[in-house]
């Protein structure tokens, strides 16, 4: 890994680690046991949390989509406290924000790397149409709804590529300014 690589994974570290400590407290939280744990690595992945493959299939949709919930839910709360801060210094005279900066910049930071790690991964997706094929061949054809998912999430990482994340992420903020205004 380069050294401006590792920078930038270093950057993303808290959205990384709050992404799998979400998939660790679903699995928590519907009884799954999970086997091995990694909040964040240099290496691919960027973390994991390899757990047995709950009962019911709720459960793994859950486990999947939770990071989803948690980062998003995350993210705006902390956009909505940036914008929040910009509005109180943005009152102040200008020789007063200097000792207020380092807070939004460092909010504002949080918010962009939670809500960028947001989406599901492709070893989500992956998981997901692993499950629901076991669930739909052992009669659950709720399961069915699963595979489209599975393929929006192998999507969304192929648009990766074209900065989907950051869309997101900037989704993220328009909804935190829309809440911050009313």
């Amino acid at each position: 890994m380069s050294v401006s690589a590792a920078i930038a994974r270093l950057a993303l570290l808290p959205g990384i680690v709050l992404h799998e400590l979400a998939h660790y407290y679903f699995c928590r939280l519907i009884g799954t046991p999970v086997e091995e744990v990694s909040f964040f690595s240099f290496g691919s992945p960027a973390g994991y949390v390899t757990h047995r493959v709950p009962k019911r299939f709720r459960g793994h949709t859950l486990i999947v989509f939770g990071p989803l919930l948690v980062n998003s839910i995350v993210a705006v709360v902390l956009y909505a406290s940036a914008i929040l801060t910009w509005r109180e210094i943005a009152s102040l005279p200008p020789i007063d924000w200097a000792p207020r900066l380092p807070l939004l910049a460092g909010g504002a930071w949080l918010a962009i790397v939670t809500g960028l790690q947001a989406l599901p991964s492709n070893g989500d997706a992956i998981s997901l149409w692993r499950a629901a094929k076991w669930h739909r061949d052992n009669g659950n054809f709720l399961a069915l709804l699963a595979f489209p998912l599975a393929l929006a999430i192998r999507l969304a990482n192929w648009l990766r590529g074209f900065w989907i994340d950051w869309i997101y992420s900037g989704i993220l903020f328009a909804i935190a300014l829309d809440l911050s205004t009313r």
